[in-house]
């Protein structure tokens, strides 16, 4: 009321309300288009919720000469090498980028979401915890970023539009439910599932063969619904699989769904997570309902065994070869949707499903035996260098001779080049890397530094992490191998050694995936002045 709307868009953004600051600024830039500090204020604040455009935009109206010009110009370089405008940022000249400010929530979403926390970031989307003002209950709000330039950001707001179109049209008890689509973000709401994902419950340790009889008969029943009116989800995995409070399982992310006017195939493109992963999706053949089934078998395989049977039922151990309360029956029945052919897997999830539920699955969780069989899988070399941990991951060993933890990779040849490539980035300046300890050509198998300290999680990384980060990747793209997974689960800090990015078994996507995987980090200083 006093028309200083400069200071009202400071009061509005400590009140946590961005949207209102936007305005506030733009009234002033309206009556006085000439203030390069409303202008700045403006770009700032667009940039932090990645509106890219309408931020570059605000900091081309500083002109030259302005005491704000120095400061705009900097950031402007900065939101046009985002935006991968590389002829326009060359056309600012010899100007030192400016680093950007990390996302912001507003406190209010959309006018009825209040925001709990920010619960995952990619580099496509951010998930937000929130409370239905409206219904007063707990909501899951994803949220698309509209940061991402050119091929790769028309190809995301297409799988997020393909979700929200999947899950309007699925009903199912096992499917996360779509509450609402909000065009204006795009947006899509959803119940909040308050039991994590079975990725999360699969690495506190192992689960009992009825529970994941139990999640698989779930996930079947949601696809067998979702293939009766023509959708295919194409990314079934451990992470997608959410649980509510009750723990009941549901399918969710329908990112990479197809859907169909009744089509059971579908040939576009290679969508989807290499580990599980269809054969024929792999080789880029028609995907049908049959591919949506093996991602299954691979699922309820990892949750029985520990193990992923990435590469199909030709390499992956039955079962009952680990857990002796299981039967041949057993195995055939988890088997038989991991054939390499899919004419030899189940016709359709009613039949996998009922193959799962003819058998009589043990309550308990599997003997100790169990993980020693597994671990001795590994075959670590003679001469009791190594010894069992305690954990639930049989892959990672304790060093005897050096006191440090060892995790024993398999794979073969693609293994040990990875793992040569991560040795020479690191020899390169990737200090950030974890490093390389032993290469077994024999063998196949690959020894790396198990980080110590703990996963980032939620807690974000410095401006100094970051860096670090940086150069790492620098180091191993010049190697001609990228990461994957610059995630919270693989970036390890608190160690003596700073922070750390931890070996990930998989290399999906390129070396721009993996910058943008780790813009996409949240910063420790934002999360601290998050309201």
């Amino acid at each position: 009321q006093a028309r200083e709307p400069m200071r009202a868009a400071d009061a509005y953004r400590a009140a946590g309300d961005d949207g209102r600051a936007a305005t506030a600024l733009s009234s002033r830039l309206t009556e006085h288009p000439d203030d390069g500090a409303a202008a700045l204020a403006l770009g700032r604040l667009l940039v932090e919720h990645g509106r890219w455009e309408h931020a570059a935009a605000s900091l081309q109206r500083v002109r030259s000469g302005d005491a704000a010009a120095d400061e705009a110009r900097a950031l402007l370089a900065s939101v046009l090498g985002r935006m991968g405008l590389a002829r326009a940022r060359e056309a600012l000249g010899d100007v030192l980028e400016a680093p950007l400010p990390a996302p912001r929530e507003s406190s209010l979403l959309f006018g009825r979401y209040e925001v709990v926390r920010v619960a995952a970031t990619t580099p496509t989307a951010r998930v937000v915890e929130a409370r239905d003002r409206v219904h007063r209950t707990r909501v899951a709000v994803k949220i698309f970023r509209t940061g991402a330039a050119g091929a790769e950001g028309r190809d995301a707001l297409l799988r997020f539009g393909r979700e929200a179109r999947a899950l309007a049209l699925l009903r199912h008890p096992a499917v996360v439910p779509l509450l609402a689509y909000l065009p204006e973000g795009p947006a899509v709401v959803s119940p909040w599932m308050a039991g994590g994902s079975l990725a999360e419950m699969l690495a506190r340790g192992p689960i009992a063969p009825a529970r994941a009889a139990e999640i698989a008969l779930a996930l079947l029943a949601a696809l067998a619904e979702a293939h009766r009116i023509g959708i295919l989800h194409r990314d079934v995995k451990p992470s997608n699989v959410l649980f509510d409070e009750a723990g009941a399982p549901h399918l969710g992310d329908f990112g990479a769904a197809h859907v169909s006017d009744g089509a059971a195939t579908v040939t576009q493109g290679l969508i989807g997570t290499l580990a599980y992963m269809a054969p024929e999706q792999r080789a880029g053949a028609a995907a049908d309902r049959r591919s949506d089934l093996y991602a299954v078998g691979v699922v309820l395989h990892e949750a029985l065994t520990g193990e992923r049977a990435s590469h199909g039922g030709d390499g992956a151990r039955a079962p009952s070869e680990l857990d002796p309360r299981l039967s041949q029956a057993h195995d055939a029945a988890v088997m038989e949707m991991l054939e390499r052919e899919p004419t030899h897997r189940p016709v359709d999830a009613q039949s996998a499903a009922a193959a799962i539920r003819a058998l009589s699955w043990p309550a308990e969780v599997a003997p100790r035996a169990g993980t020693d069989a597994r671990r001795a899988s590994v075959r670590p070399p003679p001469g009791g260098r190594l010894r069992a941990r305690a954990t639930h991951d049989p892959s990672v060993w304790t060093d005897a001779l050096l006191g440090r933890r060892v995790r024993i990779v398999r794979g073969g040849d693609a293994t040990l080049a990875r793992a040569r490539a991560f040795a020479r980035a690191a020899e390169r300046g990737g200090d950030a890397l974890c490093a390389v300890y032993r290469l077994d050509p024999e063998t196949g198998d690959a020894w790396i530094e198990a980080p110590p300290g703990r996963p980032l999680g939620a807690r974000g990384v410095t401006d100094d992490e970051r860096a670090l980060l940086a150069r790492a990747l620098e180091a191993l793209h010049a190697e001609g191998a990228v990461h994957g997974a610059v995630d919270g689960e693989h970036v390890f800090v608190g160690a003596s050694r700073g922070v750390v990015l931890a070996w990930s078994d998989g290399a999906d996507g390129d070396a721009a995936r993996d910058r943008a995987m780790l813009h996409a980090l949240p910063s420790t200083a934002a999360r601290e002045a998050d309201p």
